[in-house]
């Protein structure tokens, strides 16, 4: 199956928080994931506001990092391109969706995956009207 998963989902792999059981579960009958082209730094700079926020060890931050890079290598990126630029633009044109957001579910369209995963609301309301199969987690 091939999924395309938002940020907000994919952050539950590395970090404990509600819904993180049923997202690796779904993880597992995963064979490609698909990612946007900010999906990396969403990522990072999540990750660094986290171990700040909880006065983590760099040694910590580094070693999560390390995970996400490795992981990061097997992830299908969509481009940034003109046409993700037009999709975004008219998905604004109709939805009030932040930048991030509009980018990841250009993203999606593009890519056409068997799932969309997305933990966050606004997004996956949106998403329902535009994919086939979205999972709120």
């Amino acid at each position: 199956m091939r999924a395309f998963i938002d940020t907000s989902s994919l952050i539950k792999k590395y970090k404990y928080e509600s819904g993180r059981e049923e997202f690796l579960e779904i993880l597992n009958s995963i064979n490609e994931i698909i990612v946007s082209a900010v999906t990396y730094i969403e990522l990072l700079c999540t990750l660094q506001r986290i171990c700040e926020e909880f006065k983590w060890k760099k040694n910590i931050f580094l070693r999560i990092k390390k995970e996400i890079d490795l992981d990061y290598s097997y992830f299908k990126k969509v481009p940034l391109t003109e046409n993700l630029e037009e999709i975004a633009f008219t998905l604004r044109q109709k939805n009030k969706l932040k930048s991030l957001d509009l980018i990841q579910l250009s993203s999606a369209i593009i890519s056409k995956p068997n799932i969309f995963i997305t933990s966050d609301k606004q997004l996956y309301k949106i998403a329902k009207k535009e994919l086939n199969k979205v999972i709120l987690i």
